[in-house]
């Protein structure tokens, strides 16, 4: 499948989501510090990022942003995840291709995940 690099300063989150999408066969890194993602980007080259909004000290809708702008990341499919749902209204400004709310359905984020790795090999 593909590599997705999950940012979340949740602990639990980060071993639940690692262990979901890993078992359906995709080849994943997780990062808790915020201030590491363009390094963990560098060295990890993801396809798609899961990126918690809330981040303790930093917004993930400035870091999708800054990802998005970048000219040699803004390929990365970048997908925001939140309990605030009102996070989503800001979704076009922080320029992320999707959002999902927590808690969430395994299976209904599989099926997201999936179908932006579809709409990938589609454009390509």
């Amino acid at each position: 499948m593909g590599k997705i690099l999950i940012i979340d300063d949740d602990e639990e989150i980060l071993h639940s989501l690692n262990y979901l999408l890993t078992s359906n066969g995709f080849i994943v890194e997780t990062e808790r510090r915020w201030q590491n993602i363009h390094r963990r980007i560098d060295l990890f080259d993801p396809d798609l990022i899961l990126l918690d909004v809330s981040l303790g000290g930093e917004d993930g809708r400035n870091i999708s942003r800054q990802i998005k702008s970048g000219v040699f990341t803004k390929n990365i499919q970048v997908i925001l995840l939140s309990a605030n749902h009102n996070a989503s209204r800001n979704l076009p400004d922080s320029l992320a291709d999707d959002f999902i709310k927590k808690p969430f359905e395994p299976k209904e984020l599989i099926e997201k995940i999936q179908s932006h790795f579809s709409d990938k090999e589609v454009k390509n």
